[in-house]
């Protein structure tokens, strides 16, 4: 990044943090940085509304004591500023994300054996996302202030052993009468469950469990499930696809898949959720499927 390009915070020091390079994010951006007392890590830092400071402290303090997994980055500190700066603190992962990992690999195709042992730590880091991920930090007639977490390739970063852990530094969402602070397509991905699309949730891990489904199609073929929709269509998927239309099968894009590969992979992104397994028979299958390749 040239200097001109850097974000306006870099160099600053908020609170405990100083934030010394930006690793993504726009208009709340990740930094990495330095807290006085965790040393090197993850911040996310975002502008909110002043009825929502203590709400998100106390979320922030409820995320400290409550969400500590090993498959997890840790959330270590939260708070505001004067500026009303909200400033959310994480363990640093220093081996890299997937979205990377997808870039440097052929045609974006992770191995088999890679493919599953990412899909196996992030079903097995689902086990520590907060079971509440649409926080309403203030609410009134006019406008509302929410934290939300929603699981997205970008929320998946390794350590530097090389396990896939999962980002909880979710994001902080303003709707008013004047501002919607969502794209009309973006809660959409190819990543939405079918139910997921109508605000509903699937009991015992399922609605994770297709997530999970489409993340390791697309780890395993070098493309999304809907790509090819999203070609014909010329636009970003949209909900109807995420519910009626089935995926390309695995085999016709990723080849090198076995077939108890892809017969899982499929059991997965089935679209009602009672078709697919549970989270924990999810991970069971993901071992399963791990052993044998390694064979």
């Amino acid at each position: 990044m040239r200097e001109s390009e850097l974000h306006p915070l870099t160099g600053k020091t908020i609170g405990p943090v100083r934030l010394l390079a930006q690793l993504g994010g726009t208009m709340h951006p990740v930094f990495f940085a330095r807290h006085d007392a965790h040393g090197e890590v993850a911040a996310r830092v975002a502008r909110i509304a002043p009825e929502a400071r203590e709400p998100f402290e106390r979320l922030a303090k409820r995320l400290r004591q409550r969400h500590d997994h090993p498959s997890t980055l840790r959330i270590l500190d939260g708070f505001v500023d004067e500026h009303d700066l909200a400033v959310t603190v994480a363990e640093l992962a220093t081996g890299g994300t997937l979205l990377a990992a997808r870039a440097a690999a052929p045609d974006g195709r992770l191995s088999v054996t890679r493919a599953l042992e990412v899909a196996r730590g992030v079903l097995a880091g689902l086990g520590g996302v907060p079971v509440e991920r649409h926080v309403v930090l203030f609410d009134s007639k006019t406008s509302g202030f929410f934290w939300t977490w929603t699981f997205k390739p970008e929320a998946v970063l390794f350590d530097q052993a090389g396990r896939a852990r999962l980002s909880l530094l979710g994001e902080l969402r303003l709707q008013s009468s004047d501002h919607l602070d969502l794209d009309p397509y973006g809660s959409v991905t190819e990543a939405t469950a079918p139910e997921a699309v109508q605000d509903e949730v699937a009991p015992d891990g399922r609605t994770d469990v297709y997530s999970v489904g489409a993340l390791l199609y697309h780890d395993l073929a070098g493309v999304g499930p809907f790509d090819r929709e999203i070609q014909r269509l010329k636009r970003p998927l949209g909900g109807y696809e995420i519910r009626v239309k089935p995926p390309r099968p695995l085999r016709e894009v990723a080849p090198a898949a076995p077939d108890a590969v892809a017969e899982l992979v499929t059991s997965m992104l089935a679209k009602e959720w009672r078709d697919r397994p549970t989270l924990e028979g999810a991970l069971a299958a993901v071992d399963r499927a791990i052993a044998s390749a390694g064979a």
